[in-house]
């Protein structure tokens, strides 16, 4: 992944929301998600885990892909049609 995040006209893209929605997801999930579930209870309820992860996962990425495509509207340059109305 490029270091910068911003695309060539100044802002950022909902590629870039998406792909920073994805890291956050996987790190909340190691130290939100896991802690609450101990390896016997993995061993007790491996369809429950199971569940419980897809559910945290997809709640998580739609979540934060929501809220950081809403900031990627106000990174974009604007158009010379929008700051010029008439």
């Amino acid at each position: 992944m490029n270091s910068n995040l911003l695309n060539s006209n100044g802002g950022a893209t909902y590629q870039d929301a998406i792909k920073i929605a994805v890291i956050l997801t996987i790190m909340a999930y190691f130290t939100v998600f896991m802690p609450l579930w101990g390896l016997e209870a993995v061993e007790a309820e491996p369809i429950k885990f199971c569940y419980d992860t897809i559910q945290f996962v997809g709640a998580s990425v739609a979540t934060q892909f929501v809220v950081l495509s809403g900031l990627v509207k106000y990174t974009q340059p604007k158009k010379e049609e929008d700051k010029n109305p008439s």
